[in-house]
């Protein structure tokens, strides 16, 4: 099968209870603002960061969200901050090493 990309890739590959991995930063938060889901918001912490500014910007997006959008996974507030915490220390990672 061929992997997602695109927006509408994303959202159906969610929707069938997968979670991509690797997708570009951009089309994840596209695809989670279209379709507000635990499996999208996964698609946006998974996603492939291959410079500090698509990590920024996946903080970014992640720390601008709602509660009630990690309400649906599990032990979310310890995953959210996990989250918050782990691409923190990869923008510093990436800024020293850069």
């Amino acid at each position: 099968m061929k992997a997602a990309q695109t927006v509408p890739e994303i959202v159906q590959c969610c929707a069938r209870g997968m979670v991509p991995v690797n997708v570009d930063v951009a089309a994840a938060i596209s695809a989670h603002r279209h379709a507000q889901t635990a499996n999208t918001l996964y698609a946006v912490i998974l996603a492939s960061q291959p410079a500090v500014t698509d990590c920024q910007r996946q903080l970014d997006y992640l720390v601008d969200l709602p509660d009630k959008a990690w309400r649906d996974v599990p032990d979310w507030e310890q995953h959210r901050e996990r989250t918050m915490a782990c691409l923190r220390r990869s923008i510093a990672w990436m800024s020293i090493c850069a």
